[in-house]
Parts: structure tokens; C-alpha cells; sequence
């Protein structure tokens, strides 16, 4: 019967079992005798109780049966039931207190994982700060994917983009820079080779050298409209006199060689215009057109207004341009044969004075001819 009972009903092997009818014992798992006259002379109990049985305290509860007068008593030492509670307990602390743990590792590795970058953006912002805007990181590497990663990356960009300007800015002031040293190096001591280029001009008159007199007149007036005027701009009516001084010049030295045509209306020669923007112009298509051929080489100036731009169009039917060398002339890298002004200052001058939407553009056919753009706003001064 213990083996039935036991496998019905599964008890703990600390737990008693008793079955009574009404104060007869019918049967009893492991309680005594005496402990079970003292359960049964209890008075009835309505659901459970703590009882002293045989000086030992025990957990009782007691259920009648509702179709005869059994009674069923399961009972359980109260010893058991402290220790199971303090092991329960002990358990419950030890979860909490590993759960504690783990959350407090979790925050501060999430902690970190916030902070880190905010320290690092932190780090990065006081160095530019400073003065150093070398913290653009490797374009390669990932931000986080969050308002944080965001801000790290806009930053970055935003760093990037001033270390450009400041590259930019630069590189136009070694230009201003070239540009006012070149104008500098023109201004020195300008009496002195005016008065020389006067005496050799009325030398050339007394002595009946006609060419030579002009060359020195049209030299002297030509250095007179480079170095009078002490800003950057002047007048077209100024540079083309400039250009008519330079002409003379060229015409004594290439005579029926050099053919030259200036198409100008009268009213835009009060725009204004770059200082030594047509003139270097002109004589770079002499230099890389007219003295690398033996035919007459004809270079025509055009000065029209187009709407709010003046357009300045000087054409040659020289030998032509290959594609690469013109990018190499707007690049600068190669090395003006005459005055030092290349193309290329005369481009980012205009850049710099009006912005990136004027400048220069040259087409070219190779044994055909070439024909430069320029294009500047229109300013009449």
C-alpha cells in the first residue's frame, strides 16, 4: 500500500501522509505512534496549522472527505519548510544580486558605447579649436547609426570642407601675392627707365631712326598703362591703349608678318576690365602661334557685351592648340615665354575678383587656329 500510495501521490520524502476514520488511523507513511495519537486527538482543523507534536513543531493540513468520514493529513516538519525558505530566499538573493551585476556591466558598456564617441567628437572639436583642422577621420569608417553618428559626421564634413577653403584661399592668395610682386618688381624706380626710354626715343629722331623712336615711344607708353594705375582694375579704353603700345612694338618686329585687328565700340571702352588681361593674351598667341609658323599669322580682338557680361574674344589662325597643352596652359603648368603672366594667373585673377562662373575657356584645331573666351561681368567705372 505504500508503494500504491507513494506512486499515486508523488509526496516529498520529508512530507507525511495520514489517513484517519473520523479517530481511527487507517494508514500512516512514517509518523509514530505517539506522534499519531496527538494528530488525532487534535480538534479538527479547518485548513492548516502549526502544531506541536511530540516537542517538534509541524505544518499541518488537514482535508475531509466528502463522501465519508476520511480524513487526510499531510504534515510536514517546520524545519523543512525553514530551510526550504531560506534556500528559496538564498536564491532569490543570489539572482538578484547576479541580475544586479549583469545589468550595471550592461549599462556601463552601453554607457561607453555612448560616451566614447561623444568624447572623442569632444577631443576633435577642441583641437580645431585650435588651429589644427587635420581630423578628418579615413573616409572608410563607420559612424554610429544614431543622432550621435550624425552629429560625428556632419562635424567631419563640415572640417573637410574648411580645410578645402582654406586650401583654396591659399592658393589665391599666392596669386594676389604673385601678382603684387610682379607689379612691385614693374614699379621700381619707373623715372628713371621712363626718362632713359625718352632720351633713346629723341636720340632716334635726331638721328633720323624713325623705327626706333617709335619703338621707344610705344615701349615707354606701354609700361606708363601697366604701372600708373595701382589697383587692380582699369578701363578697357586703358588696356586696349596698352595693347596698341605692345602691337607697335611687335609690328617693328615682325612687319608684315603680324596682322592685327581690334573690334571695340567706343562706349564699351569705359567698362571696366583686370589690368593686363588682353595684352598677355595677345602676346601668348604671338609666342605659341605666329613664331611657330612662317606665314602671316592675322589676330583679331572682339569686345562685345552680352547682356550683363562683356565677352573679349582674341582669335588667331595660327598653328593651334592640342587639347592637352590647353588644359596644361589653365592649369599652369606651362611656363609663359613672355611677361610671366600666363593664362592661367589671368584665369584665377578673374575667378577670384567675380567668382568660379567667369574666367577663361580656350578652343583650339590644331593647323586651324585658336579662338580664347573671356568672360568678366560688365562694369562700366
Amino acid at each position: 500500500m505504500d508503494d500504491l500510495i507513494s506512486a499515486a501521490l508523488n509526496f516529498a520524502p520529508e512530507q507525511n501522509f495520514v489517513i484517519a476514520d473520523d479517530k481511527d488511523l487507517i494508514y500512516s507513511s512514517t509518523m509514530e505512534s505517539g506522534e499519531i495519537k496527538e494528530l488525532l486527538a487534535m480538534p479538527p482543523i479547518e485548513s492548516y496549522e502549526i502544531a506541536t507534536i511530540n516537542n517538534e513543531e509541524f505544518f499541518i493540513i488537514e482535508l475531509s472527505s466528502k463522501h465519508s468520514n476520511l480524513s487526510y493529513f499531510n504534515i510536514v516538519e517546520l524545519d523543512n519548510i525553514n530551510d526550504q525558505k531560506a534556500y528559496i530566499s538564498l536564491m532569490i538573493f543570489l539572482y538578484i544580486f547576479f541580475m544586479v551585476i549583469v545589468t550595471i556591466f550592461i549599462s556601463r558598456q552601453s554607457a561607453k558605447a555612448i560616451s566614447k564617441p561623444i568624447e572623442r567628437l569632444t577631443k576633435n572639436v577642441k583641437k580645431v579649436q585650435e588651429g589644427n583642422f587635420e581630423v578628418v577621420p579615413d573616409h572608410n569608417q563607420e559612424f554610429l547609426k544614431d543622432e550621435i553618428g550624425d552629429l560625428q559626421e556632419n562635424f567631419y564634413v563640415m572640417v573637410d570642407k574648411i580645410n578645402s577653403l582654406i586650401k583654396e584661399n591659399y592658393e589665391k592668395q599666392l596669386i594676389i601675392k604673385e601678382t603684387e610682386y610682379r607689379a612691385l618688381q614693374a614699379q621700381i624706380n619707373p623715372h628713371f627707365f621712363y626718362n632713359t626710354l625718352d632720351s633713346i626715343h629723341w636720340m632716334a629722331k635726331v638721328s633720323d631712326q624713325k623705327k626706333i623712336a617709335e619703338m621707344a615711344e610705344a615701349l615707354g607708353s606701354m609700361m606708363r598703362g601697366m604701372v600708373s594705375k595701382k589697383g587692380p582694375l582699369i578701363t578697357v579704353g586703358e588696356e586696349l591703349a596698352i595693347v596698341e603700345s605692345y602691337i607697335t612694338i611687335q609690328q617693328s618686329r615682325y612687319n608684315e608678318r603680324l596682322v592685327f585687328r581690334l573690334y571695340c565700340e567706343e562706349q564699351l571702352k569705359k567698362a571696366s576690365i583686370p589690368k593686363l588681361t588682353i595684352q598677355p593674351i595677345i602676346e601668348n598667341a604671338i609666342k605659341h602661334g605666329l613664331e611657330e609658323m612662317i606665314e602671316p599669322c592675322k589676330i583679331e580682338v572682339y569686345i562685345e557685351r552680352y547682356g550683363n557680361d562683356l565677352m573679349i574674344y582674341v582669335r588667331d589662325d595660327g598653328v593651334g592648340i592640342s587639347a592637352k597643352k590647353i588644359e596644361q596652359i589653365l592649369n599652369g603648368t606651362v611656363v609663359s615665354k613672355g611677361t610671366g603672366i600666363g593664362l592661367n594667373n589671368i584665369h584665377e585673377r578673374i575667378r577670384l575678383l567675380y567668382g568660379d562662373d567667369y574666367g577663361i575657356t580656350i578652343t583650339s584645331k590644331e593647323s586651324k587656329g585658336t579662338t580664347l573666351f573671356v568672360t568678366i561681368p560688365f562694369i562700366e567705372e
